[in-house]
């Protein structure tokens, strides 16, 4: 129905990069419902996915030790939605944030996060313990529409939240972890 690298491409959400903050009044408007949207999409869990499965390479590596790892492992990672949540606010209006919202939350947008997520581990052979080999007709149609949004362009097939911005962030907040997991 999907082909892997149309689909896939915007679901590597943990290496998903955003903008640095637009205005600040804007921003602080639309926080409560980015943030939302980060949450919706999943962002945290993807970016524990991410670092879990770098961290793991690590300690195989002897770079790290399993108890880093465990820290990590076990930390919450609420810098990763606020980071997210600011991409989200800089690069996407209130509408186009109420539309992804309301993509997201749906059975449609949490099938297409769920089968994105098995074309991402199947890709790095991990197994999935909830895979979703395929969208059905309803599922496919609800994502295509969305696609067709401002909104999903943006977010899918644009990547707008993909700047050095929200890579510099996510390393602050892991970096601030490593130094807590390494004391």
């Amino acid at each position: 129905m999907f082909s892997g690298k149309q689909w896939l491409a915007p679901i590597s959400l943990w290496a998903v990069l955003c903008a640095s903050a637009g205005a600040q009044a804007q921003a602080l408007v639309v926080s409560a419902e980015a943030k939302r949207l980060a949450q919706a999409m999943q962002l945290r869990e993807s970016t524990r996915l991410g670092a879990e499965l770098s961290l793991q390479k690590a300690l195989e590596q002897g770079r790290i030790s399993q108890q880093e790892l465990d820290c990590t492992k076990a930390s919450s990672l609420d810098f990763a939605v606020d980071a997210y949540s600011t991409a989200i606010a800089t690069a996407l209006s209130a509408d186009e944030i109420k539309r992804a919202n309301a993509f997201f939350t749906s059975p449609a947008g949490r099938a297409y996060l769920r089968y994105s997520r098995s074309i991402e581990l199947k890709q790095r052979n991990i197994p999935d313990p909830d895979p979703k080999p395929e969208l059905d007709a309803k599922e496919t149609a609800a994502a295509t529409k969305f696609l067709e949004t401002s909104a999903g362009k943006k977010l899918i097939e644009q990547r707008v939240f993909e700047t050095s911005a929200l890579k510099s962030s996510l390393a602050q907040g892991f970096l601030a972890i490593k130094t807590q997991c390494a004391g």
